[in-house]
């Protein structure tokens, strides 16, 4: 017997919509906060307006868009809208008149832009396998910023002109950051710990500033089980489930551990051992290990158990476990 659709497939974490900060001018008797503090394209955004040294709360205010008014009347020191799509800039200025007819003038320049975060994590996983290595207890873990950021002129600005600050967990890795870096290569968290990574990316001129943060969750390995004939190779798209019955006179069986950590040739860095009914099999070393089962004279049941450990880092450990019906007869290996 066989269960498909053991796993569920996860490519990689892609989070967008980050924008520098807005540009605000004009007269320091008001100032404006705009939340949120990075808009993206097509989000909404809220301004609001406070005196430093006047009493805006009886002044009229006027909010301009593109020099449309868009609203006014005697404290309004609120304006919400949604940022162009197209991530083009968005101006908008504020006149505060006060009761004794002195005017104060504010703008707000906002200019959305896109930036992806990718994330990778050097585990094992099968050929043909739909899905993506998850990151396991301290395995490496590559973070790439894509950015689409614009210039107040509406030109996209390059990626390798750009300068990354990476932090990690809330420490800053000066090492990873700079010009031109957009990927951060670091040993993540061990199990039961997430990797928070932050990054903030900047114009040279420091007139453009981005902000992101992403959490990559430690996930555990796992060892699926998988039929592999000898004319047909391993069925890496049906997973065996717990408990199965031979089908045939012999049959082949590889065990895969998905999610350890890889070798610099890609392979994974885990010990596999077989037993069956609690006795330790004669099985090859290694992490790709195929045994074959065989029906003998006698109906009976044998307890199949494999466990994967890490080389050397004893946090990244696995096993399967379940009973094959042999059919007829006892099994060999």
């Amino acid at each position: 017997m066989v269960k498909r659709g053991i796993y569920v497939a996860i490519l990689f974490s892609c989070l967008p919509l980050i924008s520098h900060a807005a540009l605000i001018s004009g007269d320091d008797a008001i100032t404006a906060s705009v939340s949120p503090e990075y808009p993206g394209q097509g989000e909404e955004v809220n301004i609001v307006l406070s005196g430093r040294t006047i009493d805006i709360d009886s002044a009229t205010i006027t909010w301009m868009v593109g020099g449309k008014k868009v609203l006014e009347g005697p404290a309004e020191k609120n304006y919400s809208f949604t940022t162009n799509g197209t991530g083009a800039v968005s101006t908008i200025d504020v006149t505060v008149v006060t009761g004794d007819a002195t005017r104060y003038q504010k703008q707000i320049r906002i200019s959305p832009s896109q930036v992806d975060l990718l994330w990778e994590a050097k585990t094992y996983t099968p050929p043909f396998f739909k899905g993506h290595s998850l990151a396991s207890s301290e395995s490496t873990i590559t973070v790439v910023a894509l950015p689409n950021l614009k210039g107040n002129s509406g030109t996209t600005l390059s990626a390798s002109k750009l300068i990354y600050k990476w932090s990690i967990n809330g420490k800053n890795i000066s090492s990873a950051s700079g010009l031109g870096k957009q990927s951060f290569t670091f040993t993540g968290a061990k199990i039961f710990n997430d990797n928070k990574v932050n990054v903030t990316i900047s114009s040279q001129d420091g007139s453009i500033t981005a902000s992101r943060s992403l959490s990559i969750p430690v996930s555990e390995p796992r060892i699926l089980l998988y039929s592999a004939p000898s004319l047909l190779g391993t069925l890496y798209g049906e997973a065996l489930s717990k408990s199965f019955t031979l089908s045939e006179d012999e049959m082949n069986v590889r065990a895969v551990p998905f999610y350890f950590s890889t070798t610099a040739s890609g392979l994974p860095t885990a010990v596999l051992v077989w037993s069956l009914n609690g006795k330790t099999l004669p099985t090859e070393t290694g992490a790709d290990t195929v045994s074959t089962l065989r029906k003998g004279t006698s109906a009976g049941t044998a307890r199949l158990s494999i466990k994967g450990s890490h080389t050397s880092n004893l946090l990244q450990s696995a096993e399967w476990s379940g009973t094959v019906n042999l059919g007829i007869g006892t099994t060999s290996f």
